[in-house]
């Protein structure tokens, strides 16, 4: 099975080709679109969608597929920044777990709200942008408190928490994103006629 940086560098492939690079994306205009994703995916759990079903020309859809849909947008962004979003992300996993024998099980076990996890990505994502335009450097240590910092580290919890939600939920996220990313490859050029 494909590697999940391979799989980055798959997607990041195919939205260029897809045309969704031909003009230069801010910072700004990628979180936007990873907040859509959530959104859309708070409206599919709010509607009571299924986790995955096929609609119009067998296009996955379901709330885990929009979640899918975030965690694809950041990794096209890594994929153009050359960042290695996954590696990031289990560097600050293996940090939270640190840090987790500072606090209870009943606080790591207790269930997961799904719109609290919603909340808490487009929190994450807004935090990017905020280290964005402070001219923070993507991955940095905090050496004040030995935790990592930087642009990418709010993008990295974004996925930490929709990986942490879809395993107490029996959901294989990154089988999801795989599909989904199977289908984007059989999209037109700049498909839906959207401008980004």
């Amino acid at each position: 099975m494909m590697k999940i940086l391979e799989l980055q560098s798959e997607i990041h492939k195919n939205a260029v080709e897809h045309g969704w690079w031909d003009e230069p994306r801010t910072f700004g205009d990628v979180i936007a679109l990873c907040h859509s994703e959530l959104s859309e995916a708070l409206e599919a759990y709010l509607n009571g969608e299924t986790m995955v079903w096929k609609g119009e020309a067998g296009k996955p859809e379901g709330v885990a597929v929009e979640l899918a849909d975030c965690i694809i947008r950041i990794l096209d962004w890594a994929g153009h920044e050359d960042v290695d979003m996954i590696g990031i992300a289990n560097q600050e996993r293996n940090f939270l777990y640190l840090i987790r024998k500072t606090m209870s099980d009943e606080w790591w076990n207790k269930p997961v709200n799904f719109i609290e996890v919603v909340i808490f990505c487009h929190t994450c994502l807004s935090h990017s942008l905020e280290s964005y335009r402070a001219g923070e450097p993507m991955c940095f240590v905090d050496d004040e408190n030995d935790a990592l910092q930087g642009v990418a580290i709010g993008m990295a919890h974004c996925i930490i928490r929709i990986q942490n939600w879809a395993k107490h939920n029996d959901v294989d996220i990154w089988k999801i994103v795989r599909l989904k990313h199977e289908y984007n490859k059989s999209r037109p050029y700049r498909h839906g006629g959207k401008a980004l």
